[in-house]
């Protein structure tokens, strides 16, 4: 994906249940509503440091996907954006950010959450 990519649109890659993998650009600062919905694959998701938005549903689905690492700047997480995630069983967050992430996450995720080492990206 080019790094002039700021925004993925709603359903951008709904339903690409091929998709295996995919690191975002760097500048990019939101994912919409529904974007990944179905990608029942993706294994590997690198998220950038620039995201601040992450829209509603926007991992539905994506059952195959185990861990996830939350950029700091992230200020926003969508309404069951993590829904049907069934494998998804950590998410990583930078130290000093729990009490952020802990707000913006819906309870259920909390017990998810890890501190991120420095060999995790």
């Amino acid at each position: 994906m080019p790094d002039f990519v700021k925004n993925i649109g709603e359903s951008a890659f709904s339903g690409c249940s091929s998709l295996t993998s995919l690191t975002l650009p760097s500048g990019l600062t939101t994912i919409g509503d529904d974007a990944f919905w179905g990608c029942y694959s993706l294994t590997s998701l690198t998220l950038p440091e620039s995201l601040t938005t992450i829209g509603d549903f926007a991992f539905n689905w994506c059952e195959s996907l185990t861990s996830l690492t939350l950029p700091s700047g992230l200020t926003t997480i969508g309404r069951s954006a993590f829904a049907n995630c069934f494998s998804l069983t950590v998410l990583y967050i930078p130290k000093g950010t729990e009490d952020h992430f802990k707000k913006i996450l819906p309870s259920e995720y909390h017990s998810m959450l890890r501190i991120q080492s420095n060999t995790q990206s």
